[in-house]
């Protein structure tokens, strides 16, 4: 249950970053990645990834230099274009010659079978699909993070663009299920989320 919370209060990060931003109080930052910091390290690590905790780590540090230095907007720049650089990596990457296309290993991972051809084919273009999606939001931080006032920035990059992900998702979900049936419900799919071996989804 622990785990479950904790993927909650990741979600909702950048809306504490954007309330931090609006109202002017980046110890509000710096406090909810205090907590989360506490939470993950009290985690059993075969729970959670070892450089998540490094990463939190880190993370609370140079915020925390960050505001002792005045720096505070510089740094919070960072965060939204280095996770979608990272997505972006990770799906784009994924298509290269001898290796598993993203979402292929999602779905052999959660349904525990060989999927059919045509399951195969549609994941590889979904894997396309996100990979144009996530570059797509590095372009867009990137030249918000130069060129928007902060207050824009903080709107699409800490809320927008996970609504806009969330209903990229539903969408795909829906159309799944037209196409080639449910396989498992809302539940068990959020489920096998979780149980993926992510580790594996690198090799």
């Amino acid at each position: 249950m622990k785990v479950y919370f904790l993927f909650i209060l990741t979600i909702l990060y950048p809306v504490a970053t954007h309330i931090a931003i609006i109202f002017n109080m980046p110890q509000l930052v710096l406090i909810y990645l205090a907590i989360m910091l506490i939470l993950y390290t009290a985690t059993p690590l075969y729970k959670v990834s070892m450089l998540l905790v490094i990463t939190m780590i880190l993370s609370t540090l140079i915020l925390l230099a960050a505001l002792l230095y005045g720096n505070f907007i510089n740094i919070i720049l960072l965060p939204p274009i280095v996770v979608s650089f990272s997505a972006f990596l990770m799906f784009s990457r994924s298509l290269l010659k001898d290796r598993v296309p993203l979402i292929t290993f999602f779905a052999k991972a959660m349904y525990k079978k060989d999927l059919p051809d045509n399951l195969l084919v549609y994941t590889k273009h979904c894997t396309i699909f996100w990979s144009i999606i996530t570059g797509l939001i590095v372009i867009e931080t990137i030249f918000l993070a130069l060129f928007a006032p902060i207050y824009i920035w903080s709107l699409f990059c800490n809320i927008l663009n996970d609504i806009f992900i969330a209903l990229f998702f539903i969408v795909e979900y829906i159309y799944r299920i037209l196409r080639f049936g449910r396989f498992m419900s809302v539940k068990d799919y959020m489920i096998g989320l979780f149980q993926i071996k992510w580790r594996e989804a690198k090799k």
